[in-house]
C-alpha cells in the first residue's frame, strides 16, 4: 500500500538521515529540514504545488498530507 511506503520514507529514511547529518541540530530547523528532505524524496511534482499549499509544519504532519494526497490522487484515477 502506498500510504505503508510514504511512512517506511518517513520513519526508517528522512528522520534518521536529517538526524545524522545534524546531530546538533534540534527543534525547528530539524522540522523544516525533514519536511523538505520529505517532498523532495516523493518525486511527485504533479502533487508538489497542492501539498506545499497544505504547509506541513512537521514531518508526521507532511507524511499525513502526502498519504491523504495520495489516496485522493488514487480516487480519482480510479474513476476516469
Amino acid at each position: 500500500m502506498e500510504g505503508e511506503r510514504l511512512q517506511e520514507l518517513h520513519r526508517d529514511n528522512i528522520s534518521r538521515l536529517v538526524q545524522l547529518a545534524h546531530p546538533n541540530q534540534t527543534g525547528s530547523f530539524l522540522a523544516y529540514t525533514g519536511v523538505n528532505a520529505f517532498i523532495a524524496a516523493l518525486d511527485k511534482s504533479d502533487l508538489e504545488f497542492a501539498f506545499l499549499k497544505l504547509e506541513p509544519q512537521t514531518l508526521p504532519h507532511a507524511v499525513n498530507h502526502a498519504i491523504c494526497l495520495e489516496s485522493l490522487a488514487e480516487f480519482v484515477r480510479a474513476r476516469s
